[in-house]
């Protein structure tokens, strides 16, 4: 949820089911569908390195929990992401150590609908290599923490809106080739 930390106490609570109701009286009184306002699943197909999803449609991809795309206006653009330590880790580091090149890799974020999940964001990187790797954790802190960073020549970014019946409403679509600085 965006802003508010969930507390255990009474109050806390309360204020966490005032804010969801908030939520949902703007998201009908503006137009926005419901679909926009639901918790996304982030899943990442790296050619050469399976993850421990298992859900249908994403088996075998990485499941990360954040991601951040940065870019500029020419030059460099720069793909983050966190996940918990899995399956994946070690291809990631030693692709990382070695500047491997990676033919593709696909983000899917995804929603659940009634049907299952769908995409409702999709970005597909080709010509990528791993920038950089991390990883921490600490004893008894739970499952130890990595990010990794992805640089790459070509993006495409694919974004599909549904509302509220699941109906497709609008999707929109576009490229960007950083290397010659152009759109696809």
């Amino acid at each position: 949820m965006i802003g508010v930390h969930l507390t255990t106490s009474p109050s806390g609570r309360i204020f966490h089911y005032m804010i969801k109701r908030l939520i949902l009286i703007f998201a009908f009184t503006s137009g926005l569908s419901v679909s926009s306002i639901k918790a996304a699943e982030l899943f990442l197909q790296i050619d050469g390195v399976d993850g421990d999803a298992k859900e249908k449609s994403y088996e075998k991809h990485i499941v990360a929990d954040s991601y951040q795309l940065d870019f500029q206006t020419r030059g460099t653009f720069r793909f983050a992401f966190g996940k918990s330590l899995d399956i994946a880790t070690v291809p990631l580091m030693l692709n990382g150590a070695s500047g491997k090149a990676i033919k593709s890799v696909v983000l899917r974020v995804a929603e659940r609908a009634a049907t299952g999940r769908r995409d409702i964001y999709v970005v597909t990187l080709e010509g990528v290599t791993i920038e950089s790797v991390g990883s921490s954790g600490q004893s008894g802190g739970g499952t130890p923490r990595e990010s990794f960073s992805l640089k790459y020549n070509v993006v495409r970014w694919d974004y599909k809106a549904y509302g509220a019946d699941g109906k497709l409403l609008n999707s929109v679509s576009a490229g960007w080739h950083v290397t010659e600085n152009r759109p696809l």
